[in-house]
């Protein structure tokens, strides 16, 4: 048989037991296959010997402590002897890789030295039992590994709509069969790396893998309502149906993560705002939610186009109702910058002012619409990569629809790479 021991620990145990009756065979194995070292065991993987031991390196005992000049003896019948030993052997030489499948066999007295069977005192042989030498198995690595393909973007909000796509690779076979596996495949948010049964689900899903099939999972799902903070998008995959629970190799590759942060919507910042005095408390009869909602402004991005010279022309549009003149005044931070989210924040690359975005205020305007162009530093050329585009980063302007401020784009500059190629 064989066990996993503990992660990429493939272990193959043989399991062997040896009889002996009758003293004089002691003294005859200690000299003919102990002293000479001859084979007692073979272990061969598909087809070909990976280990070859005798007495001495199979039981990790001298001839002396294996045959000792008076062992222990137990009656078994009317003048007969026996001495039982044997353990489990653990191969150090037996490996299995991810994803491959064997099959390995083990070989006690492959030579037959040992005579094996039942006896008369005379020494004629009642019964054989020389067929019980070989135990075959066909094994292969049972192990599921996960992997991030694509992250949401790094802030969402309640009720919005966001997926996550990994990778799913299944290296789980069975000792005889190729048979498909049932994975169940599931996203969850959670405040810290621990996954609990009270964590919200964003999606899941079942797939049936074949063994050493990869397969791209995309799971999508609406943000449960949550606290605004900073959260884990976890995603795992198990084995369901019939092989659940069943142990694999290395359940650390089982889960992967992504970083959320879970951004306050408009009627929360409101709260907030009431809560710390700093505007009347909302008050929005049912009848009047939607006229509400619709006095909002809705700042979203439209466009992102790389022009000549490296420079990108951002449009920035309101979709709502108008700005406020008290908005320009107070100059929020409008416009961020980043590297696209992976498993983790991407890096911000520049943030820009209301007034630097919208000098002519047409922001203020229904449907207005506004160009920045913004020049990508020299030190950052030349670029081949996904960007982030986020309007109102920081929340301060109160809109009726807070999911549709990002827009990521893949941002390539070669005139980037022909000005480096001059310079040198």
């Amino acid at each position: 048989g064989y066990h996993i021991r503990s992660s990429h620990q493939f272990i193959l145990e043989v399991h062997y037991i040896i009889n002996i009756d009758e003293l004089w065979k002691l003294r005859q194995w200690k000299r003919e296959i102990c002293e000479n070292r001859i084979p007692i065991l073979i272990i061969y993987k598909n087809g070909i010997p990976i280990e070859t031991l005798d007495l001495q390196s199979l039981t990790g005992k001298s001839c002396d402590e294996i045959f000792p000049e008076k062992p222990n003896f137990y009656s078994y019948g009317q003048g007969y002897y026996q001495q039982i030993f044997g353990d489990y052997y653990k191969s150090s030489q037996a490996t299995l890789n991810d994803g491959e499948y064997a099959t390995f066999k083990a070989v006690i007295d492959p030579r037959n030295v040992i005579r094996e069977g039942r006896f008369r005192e005379d020494g004629t042989l009642i019964e054989s039992l020389e067929n019980n030498n070989e135990k075959e198995v066909r094994l292969g690595w049972r192990d599921i590994s996960v992997s991030i393909d694509k992250c949401p973007q790094d802030m969402a909000w309640q009720g919005q709509e966001i997926s996550v796509r990994a990778i799913i690779t299944n290296y789980f076979a069975g000792s005889l069969t190729r048979e498909k596996n049932s994975i169940l495949i599931f996203a969850k948010l959670s405040k810290d790396r621990n996954l609990s049964d009270d964590d919200p689900y964003l999606a899941a899903t079942v797939d049936e893998f074949a063994f050493a099939e990869s397969k791209t999972i995309n799971l999508k799902g609406k943000v449960p309502n949550l606290e605004p903070g900073n959260y884990y998008l976890i995603v795992k995959a198990e084995l369901s149906g019939k092989s659940r629970g069943f142990p694999e190799a290395n359940m650390e590759n089982n889960i992967v993560y992504c970083s959320l942060n879970i951004q306050p919507t408009a009627q929360q910042t409101m709260k907030e705002q009431a809560k710390n005095g700093e505007m009347p408390p909302p008050s929005i009869p049912k009848e009047a939610k939607e006229i509400s909602m619709a006095s909002l402004p809705d700042l979203t991005i439209t466009k992102v186009e790389v022009k000549q010279d490296c420079k990108v022309e951002i449009t920035v549009k309101n979709l709502g109702a108008p700005l406020q003149d008290s908005q320009y005044q107070a100059n929020p931070n409008i416009l961020r910058i980043r590297e696209a989210a992976g498993m983790h924040y991407g890096r911000a690359l520049a943030n820009f002012n209301l007034n630097d975005v919208d000098p002519q205020k047409m922001l203020k305007n229904i449907n207005g619409e506004t160009k920045f162009i913004w020049i990508i530093p020299k030190n950052m050329l030349p670029i081949d990569k996904d960007l982030s585009f986020t309007v109102d980063p920081e929340r301060k302007i109160i809109e009726r629809d807070e999911q549709n401020n990002h827009f990521s784009k893949r941002i390539i500059c070669p005139l980037g790479t022909q000005q480096q190629k001059k310079t040198k």
